[in-house]
């Protein structure tokens, strides 16, 4: 089988299915196997070039951990048995021989538009170990899917962030409205950059999609703080950076130069010729012979 991991099976004619729709997968994100090899090999992954970058302006991922079933989506069944079809009927699209369910009317009209894949599944029913198959593209293997760990794969949009930065905006890849949880205040895998290193990490953003008066907190000044004051802090912070650059300009020195002068004690040997007293004169080092 062929996986995309550091070890890479040499029967490469063993696809099946499953790892080809994964290795197309990753190829429409603008990435390819060729590519993350280079990048794994040279260490310059955040240089990668890849012809496809640049195709899409923005990709919204839309998780839904435990969300709307096939049957009242995408996937109506209208042949299956009453109690496998579910109580709302199918209805046509704007693609023939295509039926969603009743529930998405406005979304039937642009089925020319989508790709629905029909034949996707985990097989494991757990929602914490599925969802990190669907985040990362890899199956979980570690010992506890609720707890996040620095050596979980990372999220697709961290992969994303580090090939592909944004040159248009500051963040590369957003997470919200809020983190995932099992429960209150347990964060489960497949959400974090994993491996790669709390740089690309998601930068998440605390929101509610249907509030009226939508806004994203993180982007919102305290009330007791009015913009004039807030640039007078920025004012001050700059003041601050400019003192610590120069001090630590100056210990960079004062460092260098103690570092030249131990490097000198070894390579060179005249700290060692200043000390050597048996190389003095006897007369000159005030030692007189004995009578």
């Amino acid at each position: 089988m062929l996986s995309l991991t550091s070890q890479l099976s040499p029967q490469a004619h063993g696809f099946n299915r499953r790892e080809l729709l994964r290795v197309g997968g990753l190829n429409a994100l603008g990435l390819s196997l060729p590519t993350l090899l280079a990048a794994e090999t040279h260490g310059k992954v955040g240089d990668v070039h890849h012809p496809a970058f640049g195709r899409a302006k923005n990709v919204i991922y839309l998780y839904l951990g435990g969300g709307a079933p096939q049957h009242e989506t995408f996937d109506p069944k209208p042949e299956a048995p009453a109690e496998v079809r579910g109580s709302f009927r199918p209805i046509h699209t704007n693609v023939p021989g295509i039926d969603f369910c009743e529930l998405l009317p406005r979304t039937s009209r642009i089925a020319d538009k989508l790709v629905v894949c029909r034949a996707m599944s985990t097989d494991d029913n757990t929602h914490s170990t599925s969802g990190y198959w669907v985040l990362t593209g890899f199956p979980y293997t570690g010992a506890n899917a609720r707890l996040m760990h620095p050596t979980d794969w990372p999220t697709l949009g961290s992969v994303v962030k580090m090939l592909k930065p944004s040159d248009s905006v500051p963040f590369s890849f957003a997470w919200l409205p809020e983190p995932m949880v099992a429960n209150p205040g347990v964060l489960v895998s497949g959400q974090s950059s994993g491996f790669l290193g709390p740089r690309w990490e998601p930068d998440r953003f605390t929101c509610d999609p249907q509030a009226k008066d939508f806004v994203v907190r993180e982007f919102q000044l305290p009330g007791d703080l009015p913009p004039l004051r807030l640039t007078s802090r920025t004012s001050l912070l700059a003041q601050v950076d400019q003192h610590f650059a120069r001090t630590e300009q100056s210990v960079l020195q004062d460092y260098g130069r103690l570092q030249q002068e131990a490097l000198g004690v070894l390579t060179t040997g005249k700290a060692r010729t200043a000390f050597a007293l048996e190389k003095e004169p006897e007369r000159a080092a005030g030692v007189h012979p004995r009578v």
